[in-house]
């Protein structure tokens, strides 16, 4: 063989090396400087000037609404710095309180309360609520705006687009992040991203709404696998306000999904956690021990989750999340089925019929599991995790076409999935037949 001949070979090799070789998206000189404490103490700083402050005026004059409401509103920003699941619900004690002073005829804080029980995943309180406001002589465009956010999460998708269509201003920043929610129910996520990126156009000078339309972007692109993207929107998010920790675990995510780092990963996760110990992060930390191989570390973060997540303080919160870990253990699996029928009667949507279809799944009932997914989750639901549930559902019942149609739509999904996750995709790709 001739030397240019071997070299010929030697270059094609490397340049189907270097092609097969994901690039990396994450650099730690990027996002290391918001790893920083004093950016969550600034934060925290003036969140507890303001809680004092209103505490005070409260001490002098305990029947002011104002006062109530006020401080409310402080317990309800201290919840989203830290994660503090009391602050929230004294917050909407206080709120509760302030509207009881009116006798329930105050629009704003019927809306406040409707907005924190849709976050605290009680959304039949929520709908009542919202229709007190419309009572007591609410705006009918507020009004209509949380409707179809109540029942969105509902699952009374029927409704949600009656109230999305009363909207008459179809330009406007309250509609196109709603209809950017809508087509990315209907499984059309590239509309949505589009609609998504109009909507990034309508923040005029509120830093609040830029953020938070740039991490939900920022998370949409993930969804669609443009990593870069999606990285791209956290950092931006992060510039503005660096204490921003759902930004941090998007990186986090993007780091061990795509990157393939998992020691910069957990690095992350555990930074979050001493300031915002959310209990879903344990989850990630527990997928990357997985993928590790590091299975007692899995385990000790998994039941850290459940720790936490069963605790009553956080109701329905964590309900779906509980469900499907539980039902992978053989001694939760039948707790995992009651918790799954308890989170359909507080909403039934293809998601919760999703996780009561699994449950039943791993408790051995399955052509009830089969008949329930296909009548309420199969091409209802376009989340990737849902996509693998029903596929796993859909084999076990000897549907082996329709089970490797999902399977091949999840393989385009692998960076939302993760390592883990697709390590169960391609198994049962190889076993289907």
């Amino acid at each position: 063989m001739k030397i240019r001949s071997v070299i010929g070979l030697l270059l094609i090799g490397l340049i189907l090396c270097s092609c097969s070789r994901k690039k990396m998206v994450t650099a730690t000189k990027d996002y290391a400087q918001y790893m920083n404490p004093a950016h969550f103490r600034k934060q925290e700083k003036r969140v507890k000037a303001e809680t004092a402050f209103w505490t005070d005026r409260l001490r002098r004059d305990t029947a002011s609404y104002v006062n109530l409401m006020e401080l409310g509103r402080c317990f309800l920003s201290e919840f989203k710095l830290n994660a503090d699941i009391q602050r929230l619900k004294a917050g909407d004690s206080l709120l509760k309180a302030a509207s009881a002073r009116l006798n329930h005829r105050e629009p704003e804080l019927l809306y406040a309360l409707t907005q924190n029980n849709i976050t605290r995943h009680r959304f039949k309180e929520a709908a009542m609520l919202n229709n007190d406001a419309a009572q007591a002589g609410g705006s009918s465009y507020t009004i209509c705006l949380l409707d179809f956010d109540v029942n969105m999460e509902l699952g009374d998708y029927d409704a949600a687009l009656q109230q999305l269509n009363k909207i008459k201003d179809k330009t406007s920043f309250d509609y196109l992040i709603r209809k950017a929610k809508w087509e990315d129910h209907l499984g059309n996520l590239d509309l949505a991203i589009s609609i998504m990126e109009e909507a990034a156009k309508k923040t005029g000078n509120s830093r609040v709404a830029a953020s938070w339309v740039q991490s939900n972007l920022g998370d949409m692109y993930g969804h669609a696998g443009e990593v870069k993207k999606s990285y791209q929107c956290y950092l931006d998010v992060l510039k503005n306000e660096p204490a921003n920790f759902h930004c941090l675990q998007g990186i986090a995510w993007i780091a061990f999904s795509h990157d393939g780092e998992p020691e910069a990963a957990k690095k992350i996760i555990s930074f979050i956690l001493q300031y915002y110990p959310e209990p879903g992060l344990y989850l990630q930390l527990a997928q990357i021990a997985e993928s590790q191989g590091r299975s007692s570390e899995r385990e000790k973060n998994e039941n850290r989750f459940l720790e936490m997540a069963r605790n009553d303080r956080y109701g329905n919160m964590y309900n779906q999340y509980l469900v499907e870990l539980m039902a992978g253990k053989k001694e939760t699996k039948n707790e995992a089925l009651r918790l799954a029928e308890k989170e359909l009667n507080n909403r039934f949507t293809p998601e919760t019929a999703d996780r009561y279809a699994l449950a039943l799944l791993s408790n051995g009932e399955v052509q009830k599991a089969y008949q329930f997914a296909k009548a309420y989750v199969y091409r209802r639901c376009f989340e990737p995790s849902v996509l693998l549930h029903t596929a796993q559902i859909f084999a076990a019942a000897g549907r082996s076409r329709e089970a490797r149609e999902m399977l091949s739509a999840c393989r385009e999904s692998a960076f939302e999935l993760g390592p883990v996750k697709m390590n169960t995709v391609n198994s049962l790709l190889a076993s289907v037949p």
